[in-house]
């Protein structure tokens, strides 16, 4: 467990980095990714799906990953985002973590910034991408 002294000195470091809401990561992750979608509505669809069970929000830092249990072994995700680049390795490895645990095998997501990938890549997750079209990247996290 990590020293509170030791993170109570990287917050005054990062003092934009201080815990969000669920609701200011969608607003975050809904800027980011650029589709136009009021932030509300969408924050409000996905608690709506999320009382399916085969649905579920997991959370590391300020980064959401919204999952879909096909219940094969594999997931559909979809990542919000509200972290430096820093935390969201960190983020990443979390998760990676949570779905071993959970008995996944691989995790599937769209992403729109090649950048993304290599940060997944350097937070050593096993992946394989290709290009879907537009700038957009079909990835799969093979756990």
């Amino acid at each position: 467990m990590p020293d509170k002294k030791i993170l109570k000195n990287e917050h005054k470091k990062r003092p934009h980095e201080k815990e969000m809401t669920p609701y200011e990561i969608v607003q975050r992750g809904c800027k980011m990714m650029g589709h136009g979608m009021d932030p509300t509505e969408y924050y409000f669809r996905l608690v709506e799906a999320c009382k399916k069970p085969e649905c579920r929000v997991l959370r590391a830092n300020n980064t959401l990953l919204f999952i879909v249990n096909n219940k094969d072994g594999t997931a559909d995700g979809m990542f919000f985002m509200g972290d430096s680049l820093h935390k969201l390795i960190d983020s990443f490895k979390q998760f990676e973590k949570a779905m071993k645990v959970g008995g996944f095998k691989k995790v599937r997501f769209g992403v729109n910034r090649f950048a993304l990938i290599k940060l997944a890549e350097e937070a050593g997750l096993n992946l394989t991408y290709k290009p879907t079209g537009g700038g957009n990247y079909g990835v799969e996290v093979h756990i």
